[in-house]
């Protein structure tokens, strides 16, 4: 059973927390490199989910407009429609770069162009126009000329960014059948895909035959709105922090959110895996240190998928792992445990920071300055369980309050290895304080497994 006694969920809690924030915040400089990611079996795969992944190389590359080196018979491949018929995307990546090639149909403009659209942080659901942490590398295809630009946040406002210029280098060739572009993307220059983190991307072939002549992949259209964009994750790549463990993070669709969650969770050293609850019964959950239940899975007493309500509860709970439940849905899903911080105990409302009780350690705040601790930007729907009642049971912990005038309402609370981050905001809304503290219970619940499950 996973189970623990009051006294004992503290101490591991102090004991645990001492040794989260070294690993964590260590530099890139000094931290240990791993470009081999553990080997996955899970299912579902990311490609079930949108997510498209780009495969490693050890194959030297020329990245000279040609594109017919060795190690592009294992890239990856997706077509799209060009002007003159259908063109070809090819990606591969190394320890240190990621390859693009676009072979186009011959174009007649003179000044066609190619164009990568780069999303380094995943984040293009949340708004419509690319912002100034959106790119556009252009490689002119008569001209050789390759020139960056970075989005504004109004339709195609790229304007020129002459600080990335360093970051990449194209080449193209033309010939009477084909326009080609070929790219070499430094990887940790624009933080792409470290440790596993999902990233936004798009291959234009522009001005064809004319200006607004634009032919491109996923989309064909829509370069300047990365929503558009294809999501992907580097199969192998470099991670510039330790390994701490594996997370499954089941959800219902709400995708933005998702990535926002495996993004800073991979950043931290986490190897995540995103289950949509129409995966969860083909899931393996026992292999995971932890696994987390997103907001979006539920709404008090209804979670899940009815009616296979009950058939999805039991198989993430006979995995006998900790479970790290986030707003409204954590909530839910405890409720159908029958415990102590899930419905029917809580009330709901927009929050934005918590106070500190008595009874927490203080190292899981460590990192914050300041009681209250803001850890959202704004305030976000929140779940507080309630403590006003005669008894509580002895493995409940709260760790933080809502108001410090009632004093009687707990978001961020453990019950044995089970944990609620009442809030239901993403990390996109959250503060640095509350990024802190959401890795450092994160980091808590992984060892849980470790420490409190049978082996």
């Amino acid at each position: 059973m996973c189970k623990s006694s009051r006294f004992m969920a503290i101490f591991l809690v102090m004991m645990l927390v001492g040794s989260i924030l070294g690993p964590a915040q260590a530099t890139s400089a000094a931290a240990v490199r791993q470009s081999v990611q553990p080997k996955s079996i899970l299912t579902p795969s990311s490609t079930s989910i949108g997510i498209l992944n780009i495969p490693q190389t050890d194959v030297p590359i020329k990245v000279d407009g040609q594109c017919n080196d060795a190690a592009y018979a294992s890239a990856f491949s997706q077509t799209f429609t060009d002007g003159g018929g259908s063109g070809t995307v090819l990606m591969v990546h190394t320890a240190t770069k990621l390859i693009i090639c676009m072979i186009g149909t011959a174009g007649t403009f003179s000044q066609r162009s190619g164009a990568v659209y780069l999303d380094p942080q995943g984040d293009g659901n949340t708004y419509t126009y690319a912002e100034k942490n959106d790119f556009r590398l252009q490689v002119g295809i008569l001209s050789g000329a390759n020139t960056s630009y970075q989005g504004t946040g109004v339709a195609d406002g790229y304007v020129t960014d002459a600080a990335v210029a360093g970051f990449w280098s194209g080449s193209a060739t033309a010939d009477p059948k084909s326009d080609i572009v070929e790219y070499e993307i430094d990887l940790a220059s624009f933080a792409i895909g470290d440790c596993g983190q999902v990233f936004g991307l798009a291959v234009y072939h522009h001005a064809y035959a004319a200006v607004g002549d634009d032919y491109g992949w996923p989309s064909n259209k829509f370069y300047d709105q990365p929503r558009t964009w294809q999501l992907l994750k580097l199969t192998n790549g470099p991670c510039s922090t330790t390994r701490k463990g594996t997370v499954a993070y089941v959800f219902r669709g709400e995708l933005s959110s998702a990535i926002s969650f495996h993004n800073l969770l991979s950043g931290a050293g986490y190897t995540v895996t995103l289950v949509p609850l129409s995966d969860v019964a083909a899931t393996d959950f026992s292999v995971f240190h932890l696994i987390v239940i997103a907001d979006d899975t539920g709404n008090l007493n209804t979670w899940g998928i009815p009616p296979a309500t009950a058939a999805q509860v039991d198989k993430i709970k006979a995995a006998n792992k900790p479970v790290l439940g986030l707003g409204e849905g954590g909530y839910s899903f405890f409720g159908q445990l029958g415990l102590f911080i899930g419905w029917p105990q809580g009330w709901h409302g927009p929050q934005e920071k918590m106070w500190k009780t008595a009874s927490s350690p203080g190292s899981i705040f460590t990192g914050t300055s300041s009681n209250p601790v803001n850890h959202y930007l704004s305030p976000q729907n929140s779940v507080g369980i309630y403590l006003g009642v005669p008894s509580i049971p002895s493995d409940v912990v709260p760790f933080a309050l809502e108001d410090p005038q009632a004093l009687n309402h707990s978001p961020l609370i453990i019950q044995n290895c089970r944990m609620l981050w009442g809030n239901g905001g993403n990390p996109y809304q959250m503060t640095v304080d509350g990024k802190t503290v959401f890795l450092i219970r994160s980091r808590i619940c992984s060892h849980f497994s470790a420490h409190l499950l049978p082996r």
